[in-house]
């Protein structure tokens, strides 16, 4: 695992990558990183009834992976996605998801 202020770089197994690396980001958290809290502080139901529109354009048509720096195999078990972490985080701000730090 690779990580800074801008970015994060994390081995990850499954067969979508990409989206578990967003999602654990989002809602989980990354163990043994910079960013062990999740981005979105609240549970998954509820910034999701709330914020509607936005998950669905997101996760459903694919948005997120506008915030993928780089993706690749490893092995036949596990990826390495590198994630833009200071351009997801202003993305959320700018749609109001997450609040930026000291407002």
């Amino acid at each position: 695992m690779e990580y800074s202020d801008d970015f994060i770089s994390m081995d990850i197994t499954g067969n979508v990558p990409e989206y578990t690396a967003i999602y654990q980001l989002l809602f989980r958290g990354i163990p043994n990183s910079n960013q062990t809290s999740p981005v979105i502080s609240t549970s998954e139901e509820e910034v999701w009834r709330k914020n509607p529109a936005y998950f669905e354009e997101f996760f459903n048509k694919n948005r997120y992976k506008t915030f993928i720096i780089s993706s690749f195999k490893n092995d036949k078990y596990s990826s390495r996605v590198s994630v833009n972490l200071k351009a997801l985080e202003a993305d959320l701000e700018h749609h109001s998801i997450i609040r930026k730090f000291g407002y």
